[in-house]
Protein backbone atom coordinates (compact mmCIF):
# COMPACT_ATOMS: atom_id res chain seq x y z
CA UNK A 1 0.00 0.00 0.00
CA UNK A 2 2.82 2.41 0.88
CA UNK A 3 4.63 1.62 -2.36
CA UNK A 4 1.52 2.41 -4.43
CA UNK A 5 0.97 5.70 -2.57
CA UNK A 6 4.59 6.72 -3.02
CA UNK A 7 4.46 5.82 -6.68
CA UNK A 8 1.31 7.94 -7.27
CA UNK A 9 2.85 10.87 -5.38
CA UNK A 10 6.07 10.60 -7.42
CA UNK A 11 4.02 10.52 -10.65
CA UNK A 12 2.10 13.67 -9.65
CA UNK A 13 5.30 15.56 -8.81
CA UNK A 14 6.86 14.47 -12.10
CA UNK A 15 3.83 15.57 -14.11
CA UNK A 16 3.77 18.96 -12.38
CA UNK A 17 7.45 19.54 -13.18
CA UNK A 18 6.89 18.49 -16.76
CA UNK A 19 3.96 20.88 -17.34
CA UNK A 20 5.20 23.81 -15.23
CA UNK A 21 5.54 27.00 -17.34
CA UNK A 22 9.14 27.57 -18.31
CA UNK A 23 10.40 31.04 -17.42
CA UNK A 24 11.84 33.59 -19.85
CA UNK A 25 15.43 34.53 -18.93
CA UNK A 26 15.48 37.72 -16.85
CA UNK A 27 17.75 39.46 -19.38
CA UNK A 28 15.02 39.17 -22.03
CA UNK A 29 12.20 40.57 -19.90
CA UNK A 30 11.26 44.22 -20.42
CA UNK A 31 10.05 46.66 -23.04
CA UNK A 32 11.89 46.39 -26.36
CA UNK A 33 12.29 49.56 -28.42
CA UNK A 34 13.52 50.53 -31.88
CA UNK A 35 16.93 52.10 -31.06
CA UNK A 36 16.63 55.07 -33.38
CA UNK A 37 13.05 56.16 -32.55
CA UNK A 38 12.15 54.67 -29.13
CA UNK A 39 9.16 53.03 -30.84
CA UNK A 40 7.79 50.34 -28.48
CA UNK A 41 7.45 47.07 -30.40
CA UNK A 42 7.44 44.32 -27.75
CA UNK A 43 6.91 43.99 -24.03
CA UNK A 44 7.89 40.67 -22.46
CA UNK A 45 6.83 39.91 -18.89
CA UNK A 46 6.67 36.78 -16.76
CA UNK A 47 2.92 36.55 -17.45
CA UNK A 48 2.24 37.87 -20.95
CA UNK A 49 3.71 39.53 -24.05
CA UNK A 50 2.67 42.91 -25.46
CA UNK A 51 2.86 43.11 -29.26
CA UNK A 52 0.87 44.78 -32.03
CA UNK A 53 -1.20 46.69 -29.48
CA UNK A 54 -2.51 43.55 -27.77
CA UNK A 55 -1.84 41.31 -24.78
CA UNK A 56 -0.68 37.77 -25.69
CA UNK A 57 -0.54 34.69 -23.51
CA UNK A 58 2.54 32.59 -24.23
CA UNK A 59 4.46 29.41 -23.58
CA UNK A 60 8.15 28.71 -24.11
CA UNK A 61 8.72 26.31 -26.99
CA UNK A 62 12.52 26.45 -26.85
CA UNK A 63 14.98 28.11 -24.49
CA UNK A 64 18.58 27.95 -25.64
CA UNK A 65 21.39 30.42 -24.87
CA UNK A 66 21.28 31.78 -28.42
CA UNK A 67 17.54 31.45 -29.14
CA UNK A 68 14.29 31.79 -27.19
CA UNK A 69 11.11 30.71 -29.01
CA UNK A 70 7.67 31.69 -27.70
CA UNK A 71 4.28 30.50 -28.88
CA UNK A 72 1.81 33.39 -28.39
CA UNK A 73 -1.98 33.71 -28.55
CA UNK A 74 -4.19 36.78 -28.18
CA UNK A 75 -7.35 34.68 -28.15
CA UNK A 76 -8.03 35.01 -31.86
CA UNK A 77 -4.71 34.12 -33.48
CA UNK A 78 -1.39 32.46 -32.70
CA UNK A 79 2.13 33.58 -33.56
CA UNK A 80 5.68 32.38 -32.94
CA UNK A 81 8.22 34.89 -31.61
CA UNK A 82 11.99 34.35 -32.00
CA UNK A 83 14.37 36.17 -29.64
CA UNK A 84 18.17 36.08 -29.66
CA UNK A 85 20.32 38.01 -27.14
CA UNK A 86 22.62 40.42 -29.02
CA UNK A 87 24.49 42.15 -26.22
CA UNK A 88 23.78 44.15 -23.07
CA UNK A 89 20.12 45.28 -23.17
CA UNK A 90 19.81 44.40 -26.87
CA UNK A 91 18.20 41.49 -28.73
CA UNK A 92 17.16 40.36 -32.18
CA UNK A 93 13.37 39.83 -32.19
CA UNK A 94 10.96 38.83 -34.95
CA UNK A 95 8.22 36.47 -36.10
CA UNK A 96 10.75 34.38 -38.03
CA UNK A 97 14.48 33.86 -37.70
CA UNK A 98 15.02 35.57 -41.05
CA UNK A 99 13.04 38.72 -40.20
CA UNK A 100 14.42 39.46 -36.74
CA UNK A 101 15.48 43.07 -36.11
CA UNK A 102 17.59 44.72 -33.42
CA UNK A 103 15.78 46.13 -30.39
CA UNK A 104 16.92 47.61 -27.08
CA UNK A 105 15.51 48.23 -23.60
CA UNK A 106 17.50 51.49 -23.34
CA UNK A 107 15.67 54.73 -24.15
CA UNK A 108 17.47 56.88 -26.74
CA UNK A 109 17.98 60.37 -25.31
CA UNK A 110 18.37 61.88 -28.78
CA UNK A 111 15.81 60.08 -30.98
CA UNK A 112 15.32 60.61 -34.70
CA UNK A 113 11.67 59.79 -35.30
CA UNK A 114 11.57 59.99 -39.08
CA UNK A 115 7.97 61.15 -38.87
CA UNK A 116 5.62 61.31 -41.85
CA UNK A 117 5.19 64.45 -43.94
CA UNK A 118 1.43 63.81 -43.92
CA UNK A 119 -0.57 66.07 -41.61
CA UNK A 120 -3.95 65.53 -39.97
CA UNK A 121 -6.48 64.26 -42.50
CA UNK A 122 -9.49 66.42 -43.28
CA UNK A 123 -12.24 66.60 -42.29
CA UNK A 124 -10.77 66.75 -38.80
CA UNK A 125 -14.25 66.70 -37.28
CA UNK A 126 -15.66 63.17 -37.55
CA UNK A 127 -17.20 60.55 -35.32
CA UNK A 128 -15.41 57.40 -34.23
CA UNK A 129 -14.59 55.22 -31.24
CA UNK A 130 -11.16 55.13 -29.61
CA UNK A 131 -9.75 51.84 -28.34
CA UNK A 132 -7.31 52.45 -25.50
CA UNK A 133 -5.35 49.68 -23.79
CA UNK A 134 -2.58 50.01 -21.28
CA UNK A 135 -0.52 48.58 -18.48
CA UNK A 136 0.70 50.08 -15.22
CA UNK A 137 4.18 48.62 -14.81
CA UNK A 138 4.93 47.93 -11.16
CA UNK A 139 1.23 47.92 -10.24
CA UNK A 140 0.39 46.38 -6.88
CA UNK A 141 -3.22 46.90 -5.74
CA UNK A 142 -2.20 46.62 -2.09
CA UNK A 143 0.58 49.18 -2.41
CA UNK A 144 -1.11 51.61 -4.82
CA UNK A 145 -4.48 51.48 -3.06
CA UNK A 146 -6.64 51.69 -6.19
CA UNK A 147 -8.27 49.16 -8.50
CA UNK A 148 -9.56 51.58 -11.14
CA UNK A 149 -8.20 54.33 -13.35
CA UNK A 150 -10.11 57.24 -14.87
CA UNK A 151 -10.09 58.47 -18.46
CA UNK A 152 -10.82 62.21 -18.64
CA UNK A 153 -11.31 64.44 -21.66
CA UNK A 154 -12.96 67.74 -22.54
CA UNK A 155 -15.91 67.58 -24.89
CA UNK A 156 -15.94 69.72 -27.99
CA UNK A 157 -19.20 71.52 -27.22
CA UNK A 158 -20.26 70.71 -23.66
CA UNK A 159 -18.44 72.30 -20.73
CA UNK A 160 -18.74 69.14 -18.63
CA UNK A 161 -15.57 67.03 -18.63
CA UNK A 162 -16.20 63.43 -19.63
CA UNK A 163 -15.01 60.88 -17.06
CA UNK A 164 -14.81 57.12 -17.72
CA UNK A 165 -13.92 54.69 -14.93
CA UNK A 166 -11.95 51.62 -16.03
CA UNK A 167 -11.06 48.55 -13.96
CA UNK A 168 -7.40 47.52 -13.66
CA UNK A 169 -6.69 43.78 -13.46
CA UNK A 170 -4.26 42.19 -10.99
CA UNK A 171 -1.38 42.58 -13.50
CA UNK A 172 -2.02 46.31 -13.99
CA UNK A 173 -3.72 45.98 -17.38
CA UNK A 174 -6.77 47.95 -18.53
CA UNK A 175 -8.84 48.43 -21.67
CA UNK A 176 -11.68 50.72 -22.73
CA UNK A 177 -13.49 52.24 -25.73
CA UNK A 178 -15.02 55.70 -25.95
CA UNK A 179 -16.24 58.09 -28.70
CA UNK A 180 -14.48 61.25 -29.88
CA UNK A 181 -15.50 63.89 -32.41
CA UNK A 182 -11.98 65.13 -33.15
CA UNK A 183 -8.32 64.41 -32.35
CA UNK A 184 -7.56 65.81 -28.89
CA UNK A 185 -5.77 65.48 -25.58
CA UNK A 186 -6.95 62.69 -23.26
CA UNK A 187 -5.84 62.23 -19.66
CA UNK A 188 -5.43 59.06 -17.62
CA UNK A 189 -5.69 59.42 -13.85
CA UNK A 190 -4.21 56.63 -11.73
CA UNK A 191 -4.23 57.25 -8.00
CA UNK A 192 -2.99 60.81 -7.46
CA UNK A 193 -1.15 60.97 -10.79
CA UNK A 194 -2.13 62.12 -14.26
CA UNK A 195 -0.64 61.38 -17.64
CA UNK A 196 -1.68 62.95 -20.93
CA UNK A 197 -1.75 61.55 -24.46
CA UNK A 198 -3.30 62.40 -27.80
CA UNK A 199 -6.02 60.36 -29.50
CA UNK A 200 -8.42 60.69 -32.41
CA UNK A 201 -11.63 59.05 -33.68
CA UNK A 202 -11.12 55.47 -34.84
CA UNK A 203 -7.62 55.10 -33.40
CA UNK A 204 -6.16 52.27 -31.31
CA UNK A 205 -3.39 52.88 -28.81
CA UNK A 206 -1.54 50.88 -26.16
CA UNK A 207 0.26 52.82 -23.42
CA UNK A 208 2.81 51.62 -20.85
CA UNK A 209 2.95 53.71 -17.66
CA UNK A 210 5.94 53.06 -15.43
CA UNK A 211 5.04 53.45 -11.73
CA UNK A 212 8.52 52.65 -10.47
CA UNK A 213 10.99 54.86 -12.38
CA UNK A 214 9.56 58.24 -11.46
CA UNK A 215 6.65 57.88 -9.03
CA UNK A 216 4.87 61.02 -7.84
CA UNK A 217 5.07 60.23 -4.09
CA UNK A 218 6.08 63.42 -2.28
CA UNK A 219 7.76 65.21 -5.19
CA UNK A 220 6.84 68.88 -5.28
CA UNK A 221 4.12 69.56 -7.88
CA UNK A 222 6.15 71.91 -10.09
CA UNK A 223 9.16 69.58 -10.15
CA UNK A 224 6.92 66.67 -11.10
CA UNK A 225 5.35 68.69 -13.93
CA UNK A 226 8.72 69.56 -15.50
CA UNK A 227 10.09 66.01 -15.29
CA UNK A 228 9.79 63.71 -18.28
CA UNK A 229 7.52 60.77 -17.49
CA UNK A 230 8.43 57.21 -18.44
CA UNK A 231 5.73 56.34 -20.97
CA UNK A 232 5.73 54.05 -24.01
CA UNK A 233 3.20 53.80 -26.84
CA UNK A 234 2.18 51.19 -29.40
CA UNK A 235 -0.36 51.36 -32.24
CA UNK A 236 -1.94 54.33 -34.04
CA UNK A 237 -0.30 57.64 -33.14
CA UNK A 238 2.43 55.75 -31.21
CA UNK A 239 5.31 57.73 -32.66
CA UNK A 240 3.34 60.97 -32.27
CA UNK A 241 2.70 60.24 -28.58
CA UNK A 242 6.31 59.22 -28.01
CA UNK A 243 7.45 62.62 -29.27
CA UNK A 244 4.49 64.27 -27.49
CA UNK A 245 5.69 62.89 -24.14
CA UNK A 246 9.30 63.90 -24.89
CA UNK A 247 8.45 67.48 -25.85
CA UNK A 248 5.59 68.35 -23.54
CA UNK A 249 7.59 68.59 -20.31
CA UNK A 250 10.00 70.98 -22.07
CA UNK A 251 7.12 73.40 -22.67
CA UNK A 252 6.00 73.12 -19.07
CA UNK A 253 9.55 73.91 -17.99
CA UNK A 254 9.49 77.07 -20.09
CA UNK A 255 6.17 78.06 -18.58
CA UNK A 256 7.09 77.38 -14.95
CA UNK A 257 10.69 78.57 -15.14
CA UNK A 258 10.46 81.13 -17.95
CA UNK A 259 9.17 84.07 -15.94
CA UNK A 260 5.41 83.58 -16.31
CA UNK A 261 3.65 86.41 -14.46
CA UNK A 262 0.68 86.29 -12.09
CA UNK A 263 -2.28 87.95 -13.89
CA UNK A 264 -3.64 89.24 -10.57
CA UNK A 265 -0.47 91.20 -9.94
CA UNK A 266 0.33 92.41 -13.46
CA UNK A 267 -1.10 95.24 -15.53
CA UNK A 268 -2.98 93.89 -18.57
CA UNK A 269 -0.59 95.04 -21.32
CA UNK A 270 2.49 93.99 -19.34
CA UNK A 271 0.88 90.57 -18.86
CA UNK A 272 0.09 90.36 -22.57
CA UNK A 273 3.63 91.32 -23.59
CA UNK A 274 5.20 88.71 -21.31
CA UNK A 275 2.78 85.97 -22.36
CA UNK A 276 3.44 86.59 -26.06
CA UNK A 277 7.19 86.59 -25.41
CA UNK A 278 6.94 83.12 -23.78
CA UNK A 279 4.71 81.94 -26.65
CA UNK A 280 7.32 82.95 -29.24
CA UNK A 281 10.06 81.24 -27.22
CA UNK A 282 7.96 78.05 -27.22
CA UNK A 283 7.45 78.29 -30.99
CA UNK A 284 11.21 78.68 -31.45
CA UNK A 285 11.78 75.62 -29.27
CA UNK A 286 9.27 73.69 -31.39
CA UNK A 287 11.09 74.70 -34.56
CA UNK A 288 14.41 73.52 -33.11
CA UNK A 289 12.89 70.21 -31.92
CA UNK A 290 11.39 69.56 -35.35
CA UNK A 291 14.78 70.21 -36.97
CA UNK A 292 16.74 67.86 -34.68
CA UNK A 293 14.24 65.03 -34.12
CA UNK A 294 11.97 64.98 -37.21
CA UNK A 295 8.74 64.01 -35.41
CA UNK A 296 6.57 64.65 -38.48
CA UNK A 297 3.98 67.10 -39.77
CA UNK A 298 1.19 66.04 -37.38
CA UNK A 299 3.43 66.76 -34.41
CA UNK A 300 4.32 70.18 -35.81
CA UNK A 301 0.68 71.00 -36.58
CA UNK A 302 -0.46 69.97 -33.12
CA UNK A 303 2.11 71.85 -31.07
CA UNK A 304 1.93 74.93 -33.29
CA UNK A 305 -1.82 75.04 -32.60
CA UNK A 306 -1.48 74.09 -28.94
CA UNK A 307 1.14 76.76 -28.14
CA UNK A 308 -0.80 79.52 -29.89
CA UNK A 309 -4.25 78.65 -28.52
CA UNK A 310 -3.07 77.82 -25.01
CA UNK A 311 -1.38 81.23 -24.91
CA UNK A 312 -4.57 82.87 -26.25
CA UNK A 313 -6.63 81.02 -23.66
CA UNK A 314 -4.43 82.33 -20.86
CA UNK A 315 -4.50 85.86 -22.29
CA UNK A 316 -8.30 85.77 -22.41
CA UNK A 317 -8.45 84.42 -18.84
CA UNK A 318 -6.81 87.65 -17.58
CA UNK A 319 -10.25 89.21 -17.48
CA UNK A 320 -11.70 86.48 -15.24
CA UNK A 321 -8.64 86.41 -12.97
CA UNK A 322 -9.19 90.10 -12.27
CA UNK A 323 -12.88 90.13 -11.46
CA UNK A 324 -14.11 90.52 -15.05
CA UNK A 325 -11.93 93.58 -15.50
CA UNK A 326 -12.73 95.50 -18.66
CA UNK A 327 -10.04 94.86 -21.28
CA UNK A 328 -9.18 97.56 -23.76
CA UNK A 329 -9.96 96.80 -27.44
CA UNK A 330 -6.27 96.80 -28.46
CA UNK A 331 -5.59 94.07 -25.87
CA UNK A 332 -7.32 91.63 -28.22
CA UNK A 333 -5.04 92.30 -31.20
CA UNK A 334 -3.30 88.95 -30.66
CA UNK A 335 -6.48 87.16 -31.79
CA UNK A 336 -6.01 88.42 -35.35
CA UNK A 337 -2.86 86.30 -35.73
CA UNK A 338 -4.67 83.06 -34.82
CA UNK A 339 -5.61 80.72 -37.70
CA UNK A 340 -9.20 80.54 -36.44
CA UNK A 341 -10.61 79.31 -39.78
CA UNK A 342 -8.15 76.40 -40.06
CA UNK A 343 -10.00 73.24 -38.97
CA UNK A 344 -6.68 71.57 -38.08
CA UNK A 345 -6.79 73.80 -34.98
CA UNK A 346 -9.39 71.35 -33.65
CA UNK A 347 -6.60 68.92 -32.72
CA UNK A 348 -6.16 70.74 -29.38
CA UNK A 349 -8.88 71.47 -26.82
CA UNK A 350 -7.25 74.87 -26.25
CA UNK A 351 -8.85 75.89 -29.57
CA UNK A 352 -12.39 75.07 -28.44
CA UNK A 353 -11.71 76.91 -25.15
CA UNK A 354 -10.85 80.05 -27.12
CA UNK A 355 -13.96 79.64 -29.27
CA UNK A 356 -16.04 79.32 -26.12
CA UNK A 357 -14.76 82.69 -24.92
CA UNK A 358 -15.33 84.28 -28.34
CA UNK A 359 -18.91 83.03 -28.52
CA UNK A 360 -20.01 83.54 -24.91
CA UNK A 361 -20.21 87.30 -24.63
CA UNK A 362 -16.54 87.97 -23.98
CA UNK A 363 -16.86 91.30 -25.79
CA UNK A 364 -20.43 91.97 -24.69
CA UNK A 365 -19.74 94.54 -21.96
CA UNK A 366 -20.34 97.32 -24.47
CA UNK A 367 -23.41 95.61 -25.94
CA UNK A 368 -26.50 97.61 -24.93
CA UNK A 369 -29.59 95.50 -25.54
CA UNK A 370 -32.77 97.32 -26.47
CA UNK A 371 -36.06 96.25 -24.94
CA UNK A 372 -38.51 95.31 -27.72
CA UNK A 373 -42.07 96.40 -28.09
CA UNK A 374 -44.88 93.98 -27.32
CA UNK A 375 -45.93 94.01 -30.99
CA UNK A 376 -42.44 92.99 -32.18
CA UNK A 377 -42.25 90.23 -29.55
CA UNK A 378 -45.66 88.86 -30.53
CA UNK A 379 -44.59 88.85 -34.18
CA UNK A 380 -41.32 87.04 -33.39
CA UNK A 381 -43.11 84.52 -31.16
CA UNK A 382 -45.51 83.71 -34.00
CA UNK A 383 -42.52 83.18 -36.30
CA UNK A 384 -41.33 80.55 -33.81
CA UNK A 385 -44.66 78.67 -33.93
CA UNK A 386 -46.41 80.32 -30.99
CA UNK A 387 -50.02 81.56 -31.22
CA UNK A 388 -52.10 84.17 -29.40
CA UNK A 389 -55.81 84.91 -29.28
CA UNK A 390 -56.87 88.52 -29.97
CA UNK A 391 -57.73 88.82 -26.27
CA UNK A 392 -54.24 87.67 -25.24
CA UNK A 393 -52.59 90.14 -27.62
CA UNK A 394 -54.71 92.98 -26.27
CA UNK A 395 -53.96 91.99 -22.66
CA UNK A 396 -50.21 91.97 -23.32
CA UNK A 397 -50.25 95.31 -25.18
CA UNK A 398 -52.27 97.06 -22.49
CA UNK A 399 -50.61 95.70 -19.35
CA UNK A 400 -47.04 94.40 -19.92
CA UNK A 401 -43.78 96.35 -20.08
CA UNK A 402 -40.58 94.60 -21.19
CA UNK A 403 -37.07 95.44 -19.95
CA UNK A 404 -33.50 94.12 -20.18
CA UNK A 405 -30.56 94.34 -17.77
CA UNK A 406 -27.24 93.84 -19.55
CA UNK A 407 -26.59 91.10 -22.10
CA UNK A 408 -27.82 88.20 -19.95
CA UNK A 409 -31.04 89.35 -18.25
CA UNK A 410 -34.55 90.15 -19.41
CA UNK A 411 -37.89 90.51 -17.70
CA UNK A 412 -41.32 92.07 -17.66
CA UNK A 413 -43.55 94.07 -15.35
CA UNK A 414 -47.26 94.67 -15.50
CA UNK A 415 -49.93 97.02 -14.24
CA UNK A 416 -50.26 96.39 -10.51
CA UNK A 417 -54.03 96.91 -10.72
CA UNK A 418 -54.39 94.05 -13.20
CA UNK A 419 -53.87 90.40 -12.24
CA UNK A 420 -52.42 88.33 -15.08
CA UNK A 421 -53.23 84.64 -14.78
CA UNK A 422 -52.61 83.69 -18.40
CA UNK A 423 -49.32 81.75 -18.00
CA UNK A 424 -49.52 80.43 -21.56
CA UNK A 425 -49.58 83.93 -23.03
CA UNK A 426 -46.62 85.02 -20.88
CA UNK A 427 -44.65 81.88 -21.82
CA UNK A 428 -45.33 82.41 -25.53
CA UNK A 429 -44.37 86.06 -25.16
CA UNK A 430 -40.97 85.03 -23.75
CA UNK A 431 -40.32 82.84 -26.78
CA UNK A 432 -40.45 85.99 -28.90
CA UNK A 433 -38.53 87.96 -26.25
CA UNK A 434 -35.64 85.46 -26.30
CA UNK A 435 -35.61 85.50 -30.10
CA UNK A 436 -35.38 89.30 -30.05
CA UNK A 437 -32.35 89.19 -27.69
CA UNK A 438 -30.77 86.44 -29.80
CA UNK A 439 -31.06 88.54 -32.97
CA UNK A 440 -29.49 91.56 -31.26
CA UNK A 441 -26.60 89.44 -29.97
CA UNK A 442 -26.11 87.91 -33.41
CA UNK A 443 -26.05 91.36 -35.03
CA UNK A 444 -23.51 92.45 -32.42
CA UNK A 445 -21.27 89.40 -32.86
CA UNK A 446 -21.16 89.57 -36.67
CA UNK A 447 -18.79 92.56 -36.83
CA UNK A 448 -16.82 91.18 -33.86
CA UNK A 449 -16.23 87.87 -35.64
CA UNK A 450 -15.55 89.69 -38.89
CA UNK A 451 -12.93 91.81 -37.13
CA UNK A 452 -11.28 88.58 -35.94
CA UNK A 453 -11.32 87.15 -39.46
CA UNK A 454 -13.96 84.47 -38.82
CA UNK A 455 -15.48 83.58 -42.17
CA UNK A 456 -19.22 82.71 -42.31
CA UNK A 457 -19.79 79.11 -43.34
CA UNK A 458 -16.44 77.85 -42.05
CA UNK A 459 -16.17 75.22 -39.33
CA UNK A 460 -15.22 77.80 -36.69
CA UNK A 461 -18.39 79.75 -37.51
CA UNK A 462 -20.42 76.55 -37.15
CA UNK A 463 -18.72 75.66 -33.86
CA UNK A 464 -19.54 79.04 -32.33
CA UNK A 465 -23.14 78.66 -33.53
CA UNK A 466 -23.33 75.12 -32.12
CA UNK A 467 -22.03 76.23 -28.71
CA UNK A 468 -24.63 79.01 -28.67
CA UNK A 469 -27.35 76.50 -29.58
CA UNK A 470 -26.20 74.24 -26.72
CA UNK A 471 -26.64 77.10 -24.23
CA UNK A 472 -30.12 77.79 -25.61
CA UNK A 473 -31.09 74.10 -25.39
CA UNK A 474 -30.03 74.00 -21.74
CA UNK A 475 -31.74 77.32 -20.94
CA UNK A 476 -34.98 76.05 -22.46
CA UNK A 477 -34.76 72.67 -20.71
CA UNK A 478 -34.70 71.04 -24.14
CA UNK A 479 -35.85 72.00 -27.64
CA UNK A 480 -39.12 70.90 -29.21
CA UNK A 481 -39.08 68.96 -32.47
CA UNK A 482 -39.92 72.14 -34.39
CA UNK A 483 -37.04 74.03 -32.75
CA UNK A 484 -34.64 71.19 -33.62
CA UNK A 485 -35.85 71.28 -37.23
CA UNK A 486 -35.18 75.01 -37.28
CA UNK A 487 -31.70 74.42 -35.84
CA UNK A 488 -31.00 71.81 -38.53
CA UNK A 489 -31.64 74.43 -41.20
CA UNK A 490 -29.31 77.03 -39.66
CA UNK A 491 -26.56 74.61 -38.51
CA UNK A 492 -25.06 73.11 -41.66
CA UNK A 493 -22.56 70.66 -40.13
CA UNK A 494 -24.32 67.27 -39.74
CA UNK A 495 -21.91 65.99 -37.05
CA UNK A 496 -22.46 69.01 -34.81
CA UNK A 497 -26.22 68.85 -35.36
CA UNK A 498 -26.35 65.12 -34.58
CA UNK A 499 -24.41 65.68 -31.34
CA UNK A 500 -26.83 68.45 -30.29
CA UNK A 501 -29.78 66.27 -31.27
CA UNK A 502 -28.57 63.46 -28.99
CA UNK A 503 -27.78 65.94 -26.23
CA UNK A 504 -31.30 67.36 -26.48
CA UNK A 505 -32.85 63.88 -26.33
CA UNK A 506 -30.82 62.97 -23.24
CA UNK A 507 -31.62 66.07 -21.20
CA UNK A 508 -33.30 65.23 -17.89
CA UNK A 509 -35.11 67.50 -15.45
CA UNK A 510 -34.61 66.82 -11.74
CA UNK A 511 -37.55 66.52 -9.36
CA UNK A 512 -36.89 70.03 -8.03
CA UNK A 513 -37.14 71.46 -11.54
CA UNK A 514 -33.40 71.97 -12.04
CA UNK A 515 -31.73 70.72 -15.18
CA UNK A 516 -29.63 67.55 -15.08
CA UNK A 517 -27.36 68.20 -18.04
CA UNK A 518 -26.76 65.41 -20.51
CA UNK A 519 -23.15 64.30 -20.43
Amino acid sequence: MKKITLFILYSLISSISIFAKEQVPAALLGNWLVPETNAWKFGITEHYVVAEGAFWEYEVLSNKPDLLVLSMSDGTQKKILYITPAGPKTALIGYSQNTRALFTTTVNGNPKYGGSDLGFAKPVLKTGAVQLKGVLNGYDPKRTGYGYIMILYNQLLADVQKIITVKVDSLGRFETNFPLLNPQEVMIRFGDELTELHLGPGQKLMVSIDLLTNPRDDVEQQQYMITKQNRLYMGDQALFNTAFNDFQYRLRSMQFLGGDKDPKQTEQFAYKKNKLKIMNQMLDTLKSYNHHHHPGKKFSQYFNAFIRYQSAKELLSYRWANGKQQLKPEYFDFLKALPLNDEVSLVTTAYSSVLKDLGSGLFAEDLVLQAPTIDSVIKLAKSQGESFTPEQEAMLRDNVVLFVHGPESMGHSHNADVEINDANAIESMYVGFRKHIELQEADYMKPVLKRLGVIPGTLVFELIAARKALVEIESAGGFSESKMRELKITLKNPILYHWLEQYNENLQVNSDGTLAKAI
